[in-house]
């Protein structure tokens, strides 16, 4: 049996999701970059990270577009070999046959490896649209979410049998049958429609607390706080009707499920849960770059809105709303669970 690992860095949760998602694939076993360098540096380079894309996050948007530059990439992967040798140390003990890697930074150092023995580099592209920072030339297979992404792999040099398309990285959960009516039971609402609010790291609601009164009236209302244990606080001493926080868990899909519209910043995973369950989206902030891609895309597709106002807000959950309950709607995107076409693939390499 092949040896098959899966790398994440863990610069943003949905990384690591993906990462967690392949776990047992082939008995694949998962593992975090940062892991393999100094804790000093994993605090810093996190923190940095952090830091860079906060507010507007100017500077994070001038390294995510200079790094299409080659001399911009070439400083990237030089900072790579650097920092995580002790990675590659790691790697060069187990030996593995196969390594899938969800976060671009892995790439450079894997393909070192391809020197040394006949390791097989297979990539999980975790956004929607293709920065150069994903594309090498070695790389054996791509995954891609949508043929958009496709598309761009394609206009990046990727020969086209080395594209897989349409397959999102999720959690087993995210594809399993599920009871609405249990689900409703189980969380204590009514049978009013729901929304659900997804907290970045940031706990970042903009425009939230202007907009309880006005949707609690229509909509029940799921907020997950993630480890904001002071927002998860403030919103649950409001004791409203139909408003429930959550706090951090693992099983955020059956929220997604019981809810048509999603509330949050257009990251990877959130965007792959929420097509894969064909959700409507409502995007509140977003990273300079990479998230920035996402949602245009989303809005391009008719599905996701940015709105900056309160009323411009409250518009577009009511024509999502609409949508959703429209019969003859047919919503634009699919994605299918990527297990089984990564095992089939591991095996015929």
């Amino acid at each position: 049996m092949k040896k098959v690992l899966v790398v994440h860095a863990s610069y943003g949760e949905g990384h690591k999701r993906a990462a967690q998602a392949l776990e047992g694939v082939c008995d694949a076993k998962w593992f975090d970059l940062l892991d393999f360098c100094h804790p000093w540096i994993k605090k810093f380079t996190t923190k940095a990270y952090l830091d860079m894309t906060r507010g507007k996050g100017a500077f994070w948007s001038l390294l995510f577009h200079s790094s299409k530059i080659k001399l911009g990439r070439q400083i990237s992967d030089s900072f790579c070999d650097a920092v995580f040798y002790a990675f590659m140390r790691f790697l060069r003990a187990e030996r593995p046959d196969v390594v899938i890697t969800t976060h671009p930074f892995v790439t450079p150092l894997l393909l070192e490896l391809k020197k040394e023995w006949d390791l097989k580099v297979i990539v999980v592209v975790t956004d929607i649209k293709v920065h150069p920072w994903w594309v090498y030339k070695d790389v054996d297979h791509y995954f891609a979410a949508l043929e958009e992404t496709r598309r761009d792999l394609l206009s990046q040099g990727v020969a086209e049998d080395k594209i897989s398309s349409g397959f999102v990285p999720l959690r087993p959960s995210f594809w399993q049958a599920y009871d609405e009516a249990a689900l409703r039971r189980k969380f204590g609402i009514d049978d009013r429609p729901c929304i659900l609010f997804v907290s970045s790291i940031r706990g970042k609601f903009p425009l939230l607390k202007r907009l309880l009164d006005d949707l609690s009236k229509d909509y029940n209302l799921f907020i997950a706080c993630g480890r904001n244990e002071k927002l998860k606080n403030q919103i649950e001493a409001l004791n409203m009707p139909g408003v429930k926080a959550f706090g951090f868990t693992e099983e955020i899909w059956e929220l997604i499920q019981c809810s048509f519209l999603l509330v949050s910043k257009p990251g990877g995973l959130t965007v792959f849960e929420g097509i894969a369950c064909k959700k409507f989206f409502i995007f509140t902030h977003f990273i300079p770059g990479q998230e920035k891609d996402n949602m245009n895309m989303l809005i391009a597709y008719g599905v996701g809105a940015y709105p900056r106002k309160k009323n411009e807000f409250l518009s577009a959950v009511n024509r999502f709303y609409q949508m959703q309950t429209n019969k003859a709607y047919h919503y634009p995107l699919a994605a299918k669970d990527m297990r089984i076409q990564m095992a089939e693939l591991i095996e015929s390499i």
